[in-house]
């Protein structure tokens, strides 16, 4: 597979937070995630094999093409159904039009659409990742007070078909990014009071799984109707810091565990955290709503506006791995 383009970047030159960096081999794998491709159970395609979209600005006659050859992202997105790594090539401060179409090198290939929507004057803009040369997506920053209005810049995972490949069902299955939060965000009072980094799903849906950051301390929750299981790190995260979080659900006879691994990147640092558990639940929803990065999504695909719960700050390697 071909190498992702990564330009070099200097951190705060799109006029966002800076964040820690330095030079970087690579970025290390997620603990207990074997990184190798694997075979989806009665799939005759190879985990490494799959098609991918190009980057593209929707307008009139324009639309996603295929890529021929396929894109490798780092070493720790491998073999997922969803892999997001934000390296499209564009310099740092370059804006993504709205309706820009991400890269999306995972197995569920052509089967998914990442799609950029804005509101209220939100964008996401190319951003200084961590380590030398590496990229991310900067959101938009936040708007603290009370009559504010938030803005919004949310990248929208669909299925471009009838098969649900965002769909965890009953099965063992993890997704999380990494991330850096912004000096200022969430504030008490504000209409964008939460940090929500990647979900499926709100609260008021059939069935909800997703990461957060909220009070500074990051959680997962999975929710089917009226019971929820939280898994939550019990300390606050430092500001301007590369983070990588991970959600795990796994089920052993009508048992579901789900725990979250957080990790500083700059050092290894594992952020302590409390595992949920409970009754199996069932994550299926309807194929038509969206998984989203960055912010909440109303089951029909469209944006939440009144609580935002908009992420302020960068986010790399955002990743679905279905049983």
């Amino acid at each position: 597979m071909m190498k992702f383009l990564k330009a070099k970047a200097s951190a705060a030159a799109d006029g966002t937070d800076a964040v820690e960096g330095g030079a970087s081999a690579g970025i290390p794998a997620v603990p207990g995630h074997a990184m190798e491709p694997r075979m989806r159970p009665g799939s005759s395609r190879s985990r490494s094999s799959f098609a991918t979209l190009a980057v593209v600005t929707l307008g009139a006659g324009l639309v996603a093409a295929p890529v021929t050859s396929a894109i490798a992202g780092p070493a720790n997105l491998v073999g997922r159904d969803v892999e997001l790594a934000f390296s499209e090539g564009q310099p740092v401060g370059h804006v993504f039009p709205a309706g820009t179409m991400f890269t999306h090198t995972g197995t569920a290939g052509s089967g998914v659409v990442a799609t950029a929507l804005y509101a209220n004057g939100g964008v996401l803009k190319v951003a200084a990742g961590r380590g030398t040369g590496n990229l991310a997506v900067a959101a938009p920053a936040h708007i603290s007070t009370a009559t504010g209005t938030p803005k919004s810049a949310v990248i929208r995972v669909s299925n471009a078909g009838t098969t649900d490949h965002l769909d965890p069902g009953t099965g063992n299955f993890s997704f999380g990014a990494d991330f850096a939060l912004n000096t200022a965000s969430a504030t008490a009072g504000s209409k964008d009071d939460g940090d929500n980094l990647i979900q499926r799903g709100l609260a008021s849906s059939a069935t909800q799984y997703k990461i957060q950051i909220d009070g500074g301390k990051p959680s997962c929750v999975l929710r089917q109707q009226t019971t929820t299981l939280t898994a939550k790190a019990t300390q606050v995260i430092e500001r301007n810091m590369w983070y990588r979080a991970v959600c795990n659900r796994t089920t052993t006879g009508g048992e579901t565990t789900v725990t979250l691994t957080v990790t500083r990147l700059g050092d290894g640092t594992a952020v302590p955290a409390q595992a949920g558990t409970g009754p199996a639940l069932d994550l299926s929803i309807a194929t038509t709503v969206p998984l989203s990065l960055g912010g909440k999504l109303n089951d029909s695909g469209t944006l939440v506006l009144s609580s935002t719960d908009q992420f302020n700050g960068r986010i790399d390697n955002a990743f679905l791995d279905l049983p």
